[in-house]
């Protein structure tokens, strides 16, 4: 396995991943537009993440194995003096269970230490999500809250768990 930024060159790989894992997801975290899974789509968003990246307000990153993405790890809204990111990353199901989202964390939080010098980083996971809180927890991640009715999985709102890592 191996962590990378996103490329214009992932668009192809990146739209196969996330339309065969799309139930998937969607029954974790909430849905995205039905016009992201398209070509056009899924190229903006890349286009979107590569421009945030430059500007140094995202780390997008993908997780492959074999050539074949099998993840991703983000770290979003990365402020001005890189004090702190807020995480999210996704796993095919096919791979869930495998290691992969801790090998994410693992290496997104060396870049967040050695890279980005951030000092704290935040993620939010679904109260129901128990493999991603001990994933974060196994980081060191505290729990620092509960938001209520925060995000819509499927036709449910669902409560979260904020956790907070500090970094430095």
């Amino acid at each position: 396995m191996k962590l990378r930024l996103l490329s214009s060159c992932d668009i192809y790989e990146l739209l196969q991943f996330e339309v065969k894992n799309r139930l998937w997801f969607e029954s974790h975290i909430e849905k995205r537009d039905p016009d992201f899974y398209s070509i056009k789509g899924v190229s903006a968003h890349v286009q979107e993440y590569i421009s945030y990246c430059e500007s140094a307000r995202m780390y997008a990153g993908v997780v492959e194995e074999g050539g074949k993405i099998i993840g991703r790890v983000n770290l979003r809204n990365l402020d001005s003096k890189g004090a702190e990111g807020m995480l999210g990353y996704r796993v095919s199901q096919q791979e869930s269970g495998k290691g992969v989202a801790s090998f994410g964390v693992e290496n997104i939080l060396n870049i967040s230490r050695e890279q980005l010098m951030l000092r704290s980083i935040r993620a939010k996971v679904s109260v129901h999500n128990t493999a991603s809180q001990r994933v974060l927890e196994k980081f060191g991640f505290k729990d620092i809250g509960i938001h209520l009715n925060s995000i819509n999985v499927g036709a449910r709102r669902l409560d979260t768990i904020e956790y907070l890592l500090k970094l430095a």
